[in-house]
């Protein structure tokens, strides 16, 4: 099956690249190289797959690039590309995500009906859910985001449901938090690991009493797989279905690493929820996926990688 992959060379979209190219597809892969990380790592996120017999690279704007010939042939878009994080999307640093989260989302589907593409598969969010009430959060959950991130997130899932009118099979996947290898910097798990290793200070926004549905990358690649195959339209949860206090997550970051991540106490920021724990049954029903990365060896994993990382750094510097 030919599978077009926008934002492959970040962190999710990599690791999906890696996982179809294994599962023996042949996979497009677009990427516009934004600044949300360096090029150098973003190119190192798909170490594996350039050179790969089955996998093209396209350096390219969804915004404002052609899409034609990419997704010519087709028979599967995973748009992954867009403007992550909440904190960000406050203020000016609005007008990214009005084009990265909603005309590029646009500008994906109009192509895709060109193109006679069969099926979408959009990476949402359970940001969408705002603050819901306690309890797993399921897909008939009203949503009601709390954050510009969370809105522009929903109004892509409303473009797919307009588009769906023209044949696309669409699916909305409402990721939970993903960790893992290849997070990018800035992210919170990411950077509590890097400050345990180095002793540098990083921010904790809260008290860190905000519980998070926390997913490995490598459950939530083979959740997203799962989705492509699957006939699943409209909404759907990814998400370990587990939830952990923040608190919670740096005790097993310092039991691993050894040495507890240095705090600076902040206030909560807006649009940051309380709690996310999401009910995966839908999902669970129609594919038979169950997360296999339990909190402390997804954290294992990770550690291992940053720490590779930092000693690189230093040998370096």
């Amino acid at each position: 099956m030919r599978v077009v992959v926008t934002g492959a060379a970040g962190f999710m979209g990599s690791h999906l690249v890696d996982h179809l190219l294994h599962a023996g597809h042949e996979v497009i892969g677009i990427d516009a190289f934004t600044p949300s990380a360096s090029r150098e790592c973003k190119e190192a996120n798909l170490a594996g797959a350039l050179g790969h017999p089955r996998f093209g690279l396209i350096d390219a704007d969804l915004c404002v690039a052609g899409l034609a010939e990419a997704f010519g042939g087709a028979e599967v878009v995973v748009h992954m590309a867009g403007q992550a994080g909440v904190r960000e999307s406050w203020g000016d640093h609005f007008a990214a995500y009005a084009g990265n989260n909603l005309l590029a989302t646009q500008r994906v589907l109009e192509a895709a009906v060109a193109a006679g593409v069969r099926r979408v598969v959009y990476a949402s969010s359970s940001a969408v859910y705002g603050c819901p009430p306690p309890g797993p959060c399921g897909e008939e959950t009203p949503p009601r985001p709390v954050s510009p991130f969370g809105v522009s997130v929903l109004a892509g899932e409303g473009l797919l449901d307009a588009y769906a009118q023209h044949g696309l099979s669409t699916t909305a996947i409402r990721y939970s938090s993903v960790y893992g290898p290849r997070q990018r910097r800035g992210m919170a798990v990411e950077r509590f690991i890097a400050s345990a290793l180095t002793g540098t200070p990083v921010p904790l926004f809260g008290s860190g009493g905000q519980c998070r549905d926390l997913i490995f990358v490598g459950d939530a690649v083979e959740a997203t797989a799962a989705v492509i195959a699957s006939e699943l339209e409209g909404a759907v949860n990814v998400g370990s279905g587990e939830a952990f206090t923040i608190n919670e997550v740096l005790e097993i970051i310092a039991d691993v690493v050894g040495s507890a991540p240095v705090l600076e106490r902040r206030p909560a920021v807006a649009g940051d929820p309380p709690r996310e724990r999401l009910a995966i049954d839908r999902l669970r029903a129609a594919t038979g996926f169950v997360p296999g990365t339990d909190l402390h060896a997804g954290i294992v994993a990770q550690v291992g990688v940053v720490r590779g990382a930092v000693m690189t750094a230093l040998a370096s510097g």
